[in-house]
C-alpha cells in the first residue's frame, strides 16, 4: 500500500546499478515495504515501485530506520502541494513579486515625470 514517509536521516539509498537517491532530512517520498521488516522501497522519482514488475531493477531500498511514516496536513487555503510535497501558493493578485514591483517603479516613474513635466509648464 502506498504510503509518505519522512526522512529523519541523511542518508544516500542506492538501487539497481547505478541508481542512486540522495535523500536529505525533511524530504517526503512515496514507498511500500512490499511486506519487507527492514527496508521501505520507492523509484529515483520518489514514487512507489511497480511490484508486479521485475523487481530486480527500477527501485531504491531506504532503510526504515531512517524513515517515519508521515501524513500531509491540509494546505492553507487556496495552497496546494507540488511534486515534491512543498506547499505553493499563488499570490494573491496572480502577479509576481517582480511583476509587482516593475509595476511600483513604473508608476512612481511615470508620476515623477508628469509632476516635473507640470512644474515645467508653470
Amino acid at each position: 500500500m502506498t504510503k509518505l514517509y519522512k526522512v529523519l536521516a541523511e542518508t544516500t539509498n542506492y538501487g539497481h546499478g547505478s541508481d542512486v537517491l540522495n535523500l536529505k532530512t525533511g524530504d517526503i517520498f512515496e514507498g511500500d515495504t512490499n511486506g519487507n521488516t527492514a527496508f521501505v522501497f520507492t523509484t529515483l522519482d520518489k514514487k512507489v515501485p511497480n511490484f508486479s514488475a521485475n523487481m530486480t531493477s527500477g527501485y531504491v531500498s531506504v532503510p526504515l530506520s531512517t524513515v517515519e511514516e508521515t501524513v500531509l496536513p491540509e494546505p492553507p487555503a487556496g495552497c496546494n502541494y507540488d511534486a515534491n510535497y512543498k506547499v505553493v501558493c499563488p499570490s494573491a493578485s496572480g502577479m509576481s513579486d517582480s511583476k509587482k514591483w516593475m509595476w511600483v517603479v513604473g508608476l512612481t516613474l511615470a508620476a515623477w515625470g508628469l509632476l516635473y513635466y507640470s512644474q515645467k509648464q508653470k
